[in-house]
């Protein structure tokens, strides 16, 4: 697509229609790399911390270990991983649990509905079961829209039996 966009952006008919109709699409490019350098920066810093917060409740790793590296994140994913730090303490006895600390991060519910129904679509009939049982057990995941949409999808696939249902 960045090839396709220099082409086009060669022929001054199209660059000055662009540039007369849409001002900021010449700037796109900049925005869409800045949103990627930040979302890299974020999921390194979260994979970097899951690393010490495990290792904490293997008794691996010191609370202190812990609170250091909170302490020397940026001021506005601090919360966040304090909440993080918690929620994987609930998780201990859940399998993947990395996974399920994943998903009951993902908003709006609806959201968390279709990626976890999308998880258990791929899975073997033994999965989707144990997948329901960590469900019931999953504190924070579930929610009445959760539920609604989750039955909504359930009943769509049971229609269909599309082996995916949600992009």
């Amino acid at each position: 697509t960045e090839l396709t966009e220099e082409m086009v952006l060669r022929k001054p008919f199209v660059r000055k229609l662009f540039k007369s109709t849409q001002p900021e699409w010449v700037h796109r490019r900049e925005l869409e790399k800045a949103k990627l350098e930040a979302s890299t920066e974020r999921y390194a810093l979260t994979r970097n911390f899951d690393i010490v917060s495990q290792r904490y409740y293997e008794d691996r790793a010191a609370k202190q270990d812990v609170i250091n590296f909170i302490k020397s994140a940026p001021r506005e994913e601090k919360d966040r991983l304090v909440n993080r730090h918690k929620r994987r303490g609930k998780y201990q006895k859940l399998p993947n649990r990395g996974w399920w600390i994943d998903l009951s991060e993902i908003n709006p519910p609806e959201a968390r509905a279709a990626a976890y129904t999308n998880r258990w679509l791929a899975g073997s009939e033994e999965q989707r079961k144990e997948l329901d049982r960590n469900l019931r057990r999953a504190p924070g995941i579930t929610s009445e829209r959760f539920l609604r949409r989750l039955g909504r999808l359930r009943r769509k696939w049971k229609k269909t039996k599309t082996p995916a249902l949600v992009p």
